[in-house]
């Protein structure tokens, strides 16, 4: 884990001479790769299309210094994923690279109701935090210990306190009011308000999560597909090119974090 950062950069720029040079050779601190070339050649330019999720400052970083666009797993609250969005491509600009219109990943709890859509994402939503943890052990403290990954302290603070119940509920309130919840009429609106702080293009929605039943994981899913989308996908909202963000959003809190 202390090489992890290294190793990535080295890893990244390898694919990236692979996909960019009709052959290339490498000679890193960790990697030793003799002159080769990549077989069948990329024809549509993947180099240009590389996304990143950076969860600390570190991690941003090197994402947008490297080109990367940003892909924002949503775990604070919008204006706080709007300050991220404009703090990335703020280092992407200042090191010569034209900042790209963000990915989000959010979570989706879409119902006839919105009751019945909240009530839905605070039981299996809160259930995801012990998956999470489960995956990260950020409650250990272990990582904030590891090179490059010092911010995670303050994540491994957060978690250690969801043995209190108080906390856990107040916790998952928060995380449900930041992913996208309600009717499909809400979704929209909601979705909307997300692309005019962030200026997303792309939204990858996640419908099971925490251990939700297949059945109402498929419910949540085909509902969206029937009433969402559409409007997604001809709305002049979300049809045009989303704007750059060009000043850095005001935020309330430092939000909640749930990387996955």
């Amino acid at each position: 884990m202390d090489e992890a950062r290294p190793r990535f950069k080295e890893a990244f720029e390898i694919v990236k001479l692979g996909l960019t040079q009709p052959s290339f050779e490498y000679a890193g601190k960790y990697f030793q790769i003799p002159r080769t070339s990549i077989r069948p050649a990329p024809i549509s330019h993947p180099e240009r299309r590389f996304y990143g999720s950076a969860n600390s400052p570190e991690s941003a970083r090197m994402m947008a210094t490297s080109g990367f666009g940003l892909l924002i797993v949503m775990h604070n609250e919008w204006p706080k994923a709007a300050q991220e969005v404009y703090d990335f491509q703020q280092m992407a600009i200042e090191s010569g690279h034209t900042p790209r219109p963000p990915i989000i990943l959010t979570n989706i709890s879409c119902a006839e109701t919105r009751s019945e859509a909240d009530e839905q994402a605070k039981i299996w939503l809160g259930n995801k935090w012990d998956s999470v943890d489960n995956h990260y052990r950020f409650s250990d403290g272990g990582l904030s210990a590891v090179k490059g990954y010092e911010a995670y302290g303050k994540i491994g603070r957060t978690y250690a306190k969801m043995a209190d119940p108080a906390h856990r509920q107040k916790m998952t309130d928060v995380y449900v009011k930041i992913q996208i919840v309600g009717t499909p009429a809400d979704c929209i609106e909601q979705i909307a308000e997300l692309r005019g702080l962030t200026g997303l293009d792309h939204l990858v929605c996640e419908f099971s999560y925490g251990g939700m039943p297949h059945a109402e994981s498929e419910m949540n899913m085909r509902l969206f597909a029937d009433k969402v989308l559409p409007v997604l996908k001809s709305d002049s909202r979300f049809s045009q090119t989303p704007e750059i963000v060009t000043t850095r959003p005001e935020a309330q809190s430092a939000g909640v974090f749930v990387p996955a």
